[in-house]
């Protein structure tokens, strides 16, 4: 799997957003633990919902991405990445108590700067 995710990751780099979601969804759907690429796939789809130009498919794409940060265990190292990208795509949703909450979880495991900063004026704000 680390493979896959690394060739999900140059896609994201190279912003073919598609591929990348391809390439992520092939090493989840295969059962692996691979948090990676629940992240990568949760900031693919986010990428995409920002070209995309129906609103109600965005949204979708959007939600999609908060499942696959959610679906980020707490204990994995990627866990702080996934929580911070939740809150900031829940308060560009409205959802801000969503968002007060998972900027919360995510202050208490990394308080550090300048990230904590950023998350805090961002939704403050009003997000993204």
């Amino acid at each position: 799997p680390r493979l896959r995710v690394a060739l999900a990751h140059l896609d994201l780099a190279r912003q073919r957003y598609v591929a990348a979601e391809r390439r992520y969804r092939a090493v989840i759907e295969r059962g692996l633990d691979a948090p990676e690429a629940r992240l990568g796939l949760g900031v693919a789809l986010t990428l995409q919902a920002r070209a995309e130009r129906d609103a109600l498919r965005a949204r979708g794409l959007q939600l999609e991405a908060i499942a696959q940060f959610v679906a980020v265990d707490r204990d994995d190292p990627a866990a702080t990445v996934a929580l911070y990208d939740r809150a900031l795509l829940l308060a560009g949703l409205g959802r801000r108590a969503e968002a007060e909450a998972a900027a919360r979880d995510y202050l208490t495991l990394d308080p550090s700067e300048p990230w904590a900063s950023r998350l805090r004026h961002a939704l403050a704000a009003g997000a993204d």
